[in-house]
């Protein structure tokens, strides 16, 4: 039974469903490269032929800046900058975006998708991730001891029992 509601958008599957570059960001990190982003994920795109045309295609689509239209990780929150270079003949300086919430070492996941690097900074600050409350319980070491009396105060007389024990 359809219901008296005002329909104000329409929209297809296709609209909804993520693309490739998409399921990309979701992981945590966009690379700007195309060649990088192949190597990185190797299961979305099969070279970088592939990478390169599902941006283009996602830009027409969005008309937007790619990075504008979702976000980085499971965050809504701006992306964290990153410059990275890697080891090679040739390699120029390279931008990367990252959810460190998602992410918490950026340095190493790029080393390992993508192989040595020659220069890694991250542009502003990089955070801090949180550490866990699971975590935290394991490092928590409390010890409970009497503390002894100042010096200055006299101890509480001793009482004796009966018979002076």
């Amino acid at each position: 039974m359809p219901l008296a509601l005002p329909v104000d958008h329409l929209t297809t599957w296709d609209e909804q469903v993520p693309d490739r570059l998409e399921v990309a960001a979701a992981r945590g990190v966009m690379l700007e490269n195309n060649a990088d982003l192949a190597s990185a994920h190797p299961d979305l795109f099969k070279n970088t032929k592939a990478a390169a045309n599902v941006r283009y295609a996602q830009a027409a689509r969005s008309h937007l800046f790619p990075y504008n239209k979702f976000s980085i990780g499971k965050k809504v929150s701006p992306p964290t900058e990153v410059h990275y270079q890697l080891a090679g003949k040739g390699q120029k300086l390279k931008t990367a975006y990252y959810c460190p919430a998602q992410v918490a070492d950026i340095r190493a996941w790029l080393t390992d998708k993508l192989g040595a690097m020659t220069a890694f900074e991250v542009v502003g600050f990089e955070p801090t991730p949180l550490p866990d409350a699971a975590d935290l319980a394991e490092n928590i070491d409390i010890q409970v001891r009497r503390a002894p009396p100042p010096a200055d105060v006299d101890p509480p007389p001793l009482m004796l029992g009966p018979g002076g024990t």
